[in-house]
């Protein structure tokens, strides 16, 4: 695919960013401030892997602005390793319209982790509604989730990306 017609893709509404290679969205991923925010981030993440505790970000700004673009090319340089190996990284689809319910995100996230390294380890995702209490299934697959991560040594980086 040519950087034209990538460049093309990239822009359209939706989840263009998703159908450009790595390679092209590096080579689209331009300007000095964006590169030293993505350098943060990832500085962050390395040295998040040493703490129990959990990092929140928000990124905010008005449409078309390259929120998803960045969310993108944080997916890929984490996928890369340039924030240690400790992170497994999930990126939710543009505008996820199937999330309904605390356990809806359970399964949907559990769905995504079954395409990381910690996929084959991971349970079935339709377990979240082994019960009709919403509450405790999430808890449950919650500790589960802690327990696969502990044994694996891995910290999963959740990028979620426009969320109604």
């Amino acid at each position: 695919m040519s950087a034209k017609k990538e460049f093309v893709t990239a822009m359209k509404w939706g989840q263009g960013q998703d159908d450009i290679s790595t390679e092209g969205r590096a080579r689209l991923f331009t300007g000095k401030s964006r590169e030293l925010l993505l350098n943060k981030f990832l500085k962050e993440l390395e040295e998040g892997t040493k703490s129990k505790s959990i990092q929140h970000h928000l990124i905010l700004g008005i449409r078309g602005i390259g929120k998803s673009f960045f969310l993108s090319r944080l997916y890929d340089k984490v996928i890369e390793g340039a924030a240690g190996n400790a992170w497994v990284p999930i990126k939710t689809r543009e505008n996820e319209d199937q999330v309904t319910s605390a356990q809806a995100f359970m399964k949907m996230l559990i769905q995504y982790l079954k395409e990381t390294p910690l996929g084959e380890a991971s349970e079935d995702p339709d377990a979240v509604y082994a019960t009709d209490d919403e509450h405790r299934e999430v808890h449950l697959a919650m500790e589960r989730l802690d327990v696969l991560c502990a044994k694996k040594k891995k910290k999963i980086l959740l990028l979620l990306n426009n969320f109604d």
